[in-house]
């Protein structure tokens, strides 16, 4: 591996190192953003559809016991004709709000056992209302029987409604906890794996530095002691040439330069001999 990295020109090499360098902050940012993207979708589901849904829900519970304080005072105010009638008007509003919560309900509810709980909230609504239209016709009638009818028929199918509502609006608030939860492992493991990928980074770059500054060091260590030498007076001084860059092409220029002083000296001596 070190000759191979020897042997490509050393601007190479850096740009190598710079590559390597640049492509892991590529790396670290596609997956933080890819992590950012699904948490992104999970709290956008959060946002948009379980919390919604619960809101509404929570909506029809509300007029279901506007409802039931209207019918629990008509029984007090029968005598009193203007503000029977007074309290009446109010139960037609609180029927088209009720509406007007499930509609989105029935389009937004996907799932199996959202869906088995919705039919049953909307069977339970149709016999509310029909109960409450009775009981209305009952007191408008002054009919004695309209008390016994209150807590016995009327009571069962309020509890009923009331109940499925409260049924659904469990389900929802356990889907959106399983959302959240959801989200928050996406954060955990997108964190987990932006470290760990990090680190793997980190020591790989500070494995690729080592690499390519020992293929840079050594050579140039030895062609400096070599000089330093042949600047001693030492002759026939030699350094191995181990690659093809540019500090093989200088070793060679080193090892020519010291044969033609060793041979001067050589011939100077031989020379002076004569």
């Amino acid at each position: 591996m070190l000759q191979k990295l020897s042997n490509l020109k050393i601007g190479k090499r850096l740009w190598i190192g710079f590559g390597a360098g640049l492509a892991a902050i590529i790396l670290v940012a596609a997956i933080g953003i890819y992590g950012l993207s699904s948490l992104n979708d999970d709290l956008d589901k959060i946002v948009h559809d379980r919390f919604p849904k619960t809101v509404q829900v929570n909506n029809i519970i509300d007029q279901a016991n506007l409802i039931s304080r209207v019918i629990g005072k008509l029984p007090i105010i029968f005598d009193e004709p203007q503000k029977l009638e007074t309290e009446i008007a109010r139960l037609e509003p609180a029927y088209k709000k009720i509406d007007e919560n499930i509609a989105p309900l029935k389009e937004t509810i996907k799932s199996e056992e959202g869906k088995k709980i919705l039919n049953k909230l909307c069977r339970f609504d149709d016999e509310f209302m029909q109960v409450n239209n009775e009981f209305v016709n009952l007191v408008r009638n002054n009919d004695p029987s309209s008390e016994n009818y209150l807590f016995t028929t009327w009571r069962d199918k309020q509890h009923a409604f009331i109940g499925a509502a409260n049924e659904l609006v469990t389900y929802q608030r356990e889907k959106m906890e399983e959302e959240a939860t959801f989200a928050e492992e996406t954060y955990s493991n997108a964190k987990l794996e932006i470290i760990l990928i990090a680190l793997g980074i980190i020591m790989f770059l500070v494995a690729a530095s080592i690499l390519i500054t020992k293929s840079i060091r050594e050579p140039v260590n030895e062609l400096n002691e070599a000089a330093l030498k042949v600047a001693g007076g030492a002759l026939g001084i030699n350094v191995t040439v181990k690659s093809t860059d540019e500090v093989g092409e200088l070793s060679k220029s080193f090892n020519s330069m010291s044969d033609k002083i060793t041979q001067m000296m050589t011939d100077l001596m031989d020379f002076q001999l004569l």
